[in-house]
């Protein structure tokens, strides 16, 4: 068994604001010939999403060493693990296009995390974001500007967005235009009612009256080191 330790080396130099490093142990096991059999690879792996959050927006303090408090599996041949780091509401109800999977990766400058607890998703983020309640209607708790902005402002007598109920996961008035957008709409809305990811093409009016497409994505959340679901987390990609 033996201590190791994984950087970033070119992080600041393509754009972050800082290095990343992950640290941890791994045990290895060898065969009577000498040859390697298994190897386990023990690491915290949400420390090194935090220290992605901090060097894309700018909170990074330089490489922080990550505690050991995760484990990935041995088995036949080595089981390895690398660290890298890249740089680089209000309104009307949903208009739904064609499905579309939105997978985490990058966005414009941004790397980005998937949130997976409530105090992830209220964290600062470029990424126009929204938190409400799990259960129907789906009370918003949290939106950021971008959120408000990408749907539009409220109109006089809305208030907050906050304490209503998120226009954009609420199904269509009038139902879908088409029967692929109907049961794309029906895909997404029976997903999200069994606590599911979901993801869907939407179209936004913006304050101006300008129409834009987005993908709107809906992640589960839990809080209070529970595992139950309490929020979702709606971002528009």
């Amino acid at each position: 068994m033996a201590p190791w330790l994984f950087t970033t080396t070119n992080a600041v130099s393509l754009g972050a604001e800082a290095e990343c490093a992950l640290n941890g142990m791994v045990r290895i096991a060898f065969t009577n010939q000498n040859k390697l059999r298994s190897a386990e690879w023990v690491f915290d792996s949400m420390t090194f999403m935090q220290q992605l959050l901090c060097a894309a927006n700018g909170n990074g303090q330089g490489p922080a060493p990550s505690g050991a408090s995760g484990a990935s599996g041995a088995g036949g041949g080595s089981s390895s693990s690398s660290a890298s780091s890249s740089a680089g509401g209000a309104g009307g109800g949903p208009s739904v296009g064609s499905g579309h999977r939105a997978a985490p990766g990058r966005v414009g400058n941004d790397v980005v995390v998937v949130a997976t607890t409530v105090q992830m998703a209220c964290g600062n983020s470029t990424l126009a974001r929204a938190v409400v309640h799990a259960a129907p209607p789906f009370v918003c708790v949290h939106a950021a500007p971008s959120w408000a902005a990408a749907v539009g402002s409220p109109g006089a007598g809305h208030g907050p967005l906050t304490g209503r109920p998120l226009s954009l996961l609420q199904p269509p008035a009038g139902g879908a235009s088409g029967p692929g957008e109907a049961s794309e709409a029906a895909r997404f809305f029976r997903e999200l009612h069994a606590g599911r990811p979901a993801s869907m093409v939407v179209t936004l009016k913006a304050s101006d009256g300008k129409l834009t497409q987005s993908v709107l994505r809906v992640l589960p959340l839990t809080s209070n080191n529970s595992s139950e679901i309490s929020h979702f987390l709606a971002e528009l990609i």
